[in-house]
């Protein structure tokens, strides 16, 4: 048991764990099973700057969906698998993700005209100057249901 135990935890501490914990719901969305957030499936390709990534969040709809927003660092990190490369994330699941920088809402506290990005080339975070192009994977919270 003790081993067991000791083998989980190395698994959730280490990104793997979360791999493949994601439900495609056919309609251009996955839920991540673990934190109930519903994701982009697939970005457009398009890059933009870092305010216009925000805007385009903003008013994205898929299946009628709205609600939209850049991901904060944490929320667009676990997306990351560590056991993949080039993309650093499941191609099952998230299909054509660019091997690229991705925005997240986080502005680099230390660089504030600097946001915090995360590559799917190889799953590392770190910052670019708002005013260059890269791309945009946008997140809701699970949708509530009205009964």
């Amino acid at each position: 048991m003790k081993i067991l135990v000791g083998i989980l935890a190395v698994l959730c501490f280490s990104g793997v764990a979360w791999a493949g914990n994601f439900t495609d719901n056919h309609n251009g969305t996955v839920v991540d099973n673990v934190t109930g957030l519903w994701w982009q499936q697939q970005d457009d390709g398009v890059t933009r700057n870092w305010l216009t990534a925000i805007s385009y969040c903003s008013t994205f709809n898929v299946s009628g969906l709205f609600g939209w927003r850049l991901p904060n660092r944490n929320e667009l990190e676990s997306l990351t698998d560590d056991s993949r490369y080039n993309p650093a994330l499941d191609p099952a699941i998230f299909p054509n993700a660019k091997p690229d920088g991705y925005w997240t809402s986080t502005t680099n506290t230390a660089v504030t005209t600097e946001a915090v990005t995360v590559s799917f080339y190889n799953g590392v975070v770190s910052g670019a100057n708002k005013t260059i192009g890269l791309y945009a994977r946008c997140v809701r919270n699970a949708p509530v249901l009205v009964n």
